[in-house]
This record gives structure tokens, C-alpha cells and sequence, in this order.
């Protein structure tokens, strides 16, 4: 079980790491009319494919759903410290006292990482005006620049795109005053939470005759253990997928065949076209350039 967890864990924390160009080539490979895993099962079920990210009614979906993957995992981190914070004796004394696990999780867990939930909260709620306007931009085209368009892209386009530094500087002035108010609500919050973590949790858990592991403390552990491999699935297959069309020749890729983690017919054909490139050796210098000074 521990060995599970970590690898759980890790498959989890590895979208954190990748950069929105990866991810974003991550779902315009799953979202492809005709090879993407997300229209073949469209498609067999028996409904018309769809062109997701130029889709004005599915964009902000796209983006909500990219933005929980990449950093799901990473938060957790947060959560965990927390948990592992609760003091033991807390669970044992609801253990003796006939509570199942999802009691102790809603009694126990949940009010003694509430200063945390709350803590992520107001995080959230500051950077309410801050879009990540790298995962905007790789993600929306002129299609969607109705449903895509946030202040940052915005001040971008009209700015630069269209070059009207004066109206880019109003716009940049009215997010700078929000995300001043933002600062300032994040800061009235964080003072009556801190208030707020003063008052101790009190636990009153319900009491049974019987102690020790019921048919409730399995169902829920055989549900928790069942999401958390469902996650690191979700988490898992996009990178590996892409690997594999890495290692497949263009036949395969082109044809739709590599829908699984593993390549059918094995091939480097693709990295040595990448290594061999001049403009690939020219990006890897001026990146060692820009990172060393």
C-alpha cells in the first residue's frame, strides 16, 4: 500500500511540473478530430465528432479542466501537511468511540485542516483578477477570443497585437487597482481566519456497539482506494500517449492507431529529425543563456 501511494503520488505531481506548451499539446492531441482519444469515443457511441478548441460553447470547459490537471497533484501537497498534522489521538478516540472512516474524515480530518481549506481559499480568491495568461494564449485562437479573452490576453492584443499602448496602459491600470483590492480582501480574510483559528473543534462522534473494521470502513476505503487510481489514470495516460506517438512512426500516428501507452511499431525517426535540427541546438543554447543570466 505505501508503494502505491507513492507512486500514486508521483504520476499525480508530474503535470505540475510541465509547462503550458506541454500540456496544451497534451490536449490537442487528445481532442484531434478523428485520432484523439475524446472524439474515437465520440465517435463510438455514435455522435458527430467535435472541434473542441475552437468551440466557443466547450473553451472555458477546456481551460477549468486543464488548469485541475496540471495542479490537482500539487495542491495535494497543502492538503497532506495538513492531514498529517491532525493529532493521532483524535482518530483513535473517534475509533473507539464507533465511528466509521467518513465519520472520521467529516468529524475528525475535515474541521481540524479547515484553517488550511480556508488559507487555499483566499489564495484563490486574491489571484481572482491574475489569469495565467500563458495557458490563454496557447490554448485560444480567434474563434475563441469571445469566450477567451481575459485582461492580460486583452492588454496583449491590443497593446502589442494592435499597437495601442494607450489604451493597453488604462486597461493595465484598471487590473492594477483590482488586484489591489484583491490584496487588500485577501488580507481582511487571512486576519479573521487567523481570528477564526483561535476557536478550538469540538468532536461529538456518534457511538456504536461494535469496534474495529465494518462493511461502511470498506466500502469507503474500496471507494477512496477506486478514485485515487482513477486519478492517477487521468493524470497518467495523456503523457504516456504522447510518448508513444513520439516512438511511432508517422504511419501509425497518421492512420490513429496509437491510442494505448505503447508504440506499435518502435522508431526514433522523430528525435533524431528534432536533434539534427540547427534551430533545436539554437533554442537549447539561448535557453542555457536566458537561465544562466
Amino acid at each position: 500500500w505505501n508503494g502505491y501511494k507513492r507512486v500514486v503520488q508521483t504520476v499525480t505531481y508530474l503535470p505540475h511540473f510541465l509547462s503550458w506548451v506541454i500540456v496544451y499539446a497534451l490536449f490537442n492531441n487528445m481532442l484531434q478530430l478523428n485520432t484523439g482519444i475524446v472524439n474515437r469515443i465520440i465517435s463510438l457511441f455514435g455522435h458527430e465528432q467535435i472541434i473542441f478548441l475552437q468551440s466557443t460553447k466547450y473553451f472555458r470547459s477546456i481551460i477549468v479542466i486543464s488548469e485541475i490537471w496540471k495542479n490537482t497533484g500539487w495542491n495535494t501537497i497543502v492538503i497532506l501537511a495538513g492531514i498529517t498534522a491532525v493529532d493521532p489521538a483524535l482518530n483513535e478516540a473517534a475509533l473507539i468511540d464507533g465511528a466509521s472512516r467518513f465519520q472520521r474524515v467529516l468529524y475528525v480530518t475535515l474541521p481540524c485542516i479547515r484553517s488550511t481549506i480556508v488559507v487555499l481559499l483566499i489564495l484563490k480568491l486574491g489571484a481572482l483578477m491574475q489569469n495565467d495568461i500563458t495557458q490563454i494564449m496557447m490554448f485560444y485562437n480567434s474563434t475563441t477570443y469571445e469566450v477567451g479573452d481575459v485582461i492580460g490576453t486583452y492588454i496583449y492584443r491590443q497593446g502589442i497585437g494592435k499597437i495601442l499602448p494607450d489604451h493597453s496602459c488604462r486597461t493595465h491600470s484598471v487590473l492594477h487597482r483590482d488586484g489591489f483590492d484583491s490584496h487588500h480582501q485577501h488580507h481582511c480574510a487571512q486576519n479573521g481566519g487567523n481570528r477564526a483559528m483561535v476557536k478550538k473543534s469540538v468532536f461529538h462522534s456518534p457511538r456504536h456497539s461494535a469496534v474495529g473494521t465494518s462493511f461502511g470502513d470498506r466500502l469507503f476505503g474500496a471507494i477512496c482506494f477506486t478514485c485515487i487510481t482513477l486519478l492517477a489514470i487521468v493524470c497518467f495516460y495523456p503523457v504516456m500517449n504522447v510518448v508513444a506517438k513520439a516512438f511511432s512512426n508517422k504511419t501509425d500516428v497518421a492512420a490513429g492507431r496509437v491510442v494505448g501507452i505503447w508504440p506499435l511499431h518502435p522508431t526514433l525517426d522523430s528525435f533524431a529529425y528534432v536533434v539534427n535540427s540547427s534551430r533545436f541546438i539554437s533554442a537549447i543554447k539561448n535557453t542555457v543563456f536566458v537561465a544562466v543570466a
